[in-house]
């Protein structure tokens, strides 16, 4: 494997243990349309078979990196973003699959607007076994300085696939202070959006993103909340200057509750940031753009809550009280458009 000297692009794939989906997720980034490109694989100590797939690739755009042991992501992220020689750097999980176009769309964007810091994308959920696909949740399309207003509530902006001018990518990287873990990905976009650099969403679904039962994401969710929470709290504070928040009233954003628990105060949260958005901002579009996030949230933790959480009853008939006295403000017609989107979003078969 013969390192390229002056690629386009730098796409960093860490592995650890990924012998099941490797070779697709190699595949996919070496069948790109636009081939002026380094791939960064970095085996960050794996176990199994790993070493063997990525050796048995003789292709000059693979760089081939091997941690002598297991640095967890964070640190071997990066580490990628040290080796790194492109002008953009794109990033890749050993588990997925890009469409063949994901890296020529990006680019296409960075060249259509040179103020833009990063390309975000939107993507498929692919079934564990890659036999059958769907369209990810549908997504809302922010400005970019609405979008770092939402981002601390649910992250709208994609890990893998997303493309940094590479920068931007260095001079900010992955926190590594035990503070983040397993949310880097949130915490690097809320400092960019914050500083002002510039998000746009294709309305492309240029990535494969694999429901894998072993992720990160399905390992620790509980602990990465818990995190997330003391995360969103400490931001609101520093950042928008809300305070008296109830840390519990943050749970209902990441899909569970915490004890004791009054529904007002998450609404009143919200309220909260977008009042700060209309003294920030001279543009009721942009109050609006919020305001469609909100209500769609709200609708969705509300009715995920009745039919799929596992609250007591008492909770869920006081939930039931919140979602109609609420009614008017949240179950909207961007929530039903939401719904019909959800009901006509089937499987299909993945050639």
């Amino acid at each position: 494997m013969i390192e390229n000297k002056t690629p386009f692009i730098s796409v960093i794939m860490p592995v650890y243990n990924g012998e099941r989906f490797l070779r697709q997720a190699i595949d996919s980034i070496l069948n790109q349309t636009l081939n002026d490109f380094e791939l960064i694989i970095i085996n960050d100590g794996s176990t199994d078979s790993t070493e063997d797939i990525i050796l048995s690739y003789h292709d000059n755009k693979i760089r081939y990196v091997k941690n002598e042991h297991n640095m967890k992501l964070i640190k071997t992220l990066n580490k990628g973003l040290m080796l790194a020689k492109g002008k953009f750097i794109s990033r890749m999980d050993a588990d997925d699959i890009a469409d063949k176009y994901l890296f020529e769309s990006q680019i296409k964007a960075f060249q259509n607007d040179d103020s833009i810091g990063i390309v975000n994308i939107c993507t498929y959920d692919l079934a564990e076994n890659g036999d059958k696909y769907r369209k990810s949740s549908k997504p809302l399309f922010f400005h970019s300085s609405i979008l770092k207003y939402v981002i601390s509530f649910e992250n709208q902006i994609t890990h893998p696939g997303i493309m940094v001018k590479a920068d931007l990518m260095k001079k900010y990287g992955y926190k590594d202070d035990g503070t983040v873990c397993n949310f880097e990905d949130l915490d690097l976009w809320n400092r960019m959006l914050w500083d002002g650099v510039k998000c746009v969403t294709l309305r492309k679904r240029l990535l494969y993103y694999r429901i894998n039962s072993s992720g990160v994401t399905r390992k620790v969710g509980s602990s990465r909340n818990d995190l997330a929470v003391k995360y969103c709290y400490s931001f609101l504070q520093n950042k928008l200057g809300i305070s008296q928040i109830d840390t519990n009233a943050l749970y209902f954003f990441y899909g569970g509750f915490k004890m004791p628990y009054k529904y007002m105060d998450s609404l009143l949260v919200l309220k909260q940031v977008k009042a700060k958005i209309k003294s920030d901002f001279n543009d009721e579009k942009y109050v609006n753009e919020f305001q469609r996030w909100m209500t769609l949230r709200s609708s969705i933790l509300i009715i995920q809550q009745l039919l799929l959480g596992v609250l007591p009853i008492k909770m869920k008939i006081r939930l039931c009280g919140f979602s109609l006295l609420c009614l008017p403000h949240f179950f909207t017609l961007t929530f039903f458009k939401y719904v019909r989107f959800k009901i006509n979003n089937h499987w299909k078969d993945f050639k």
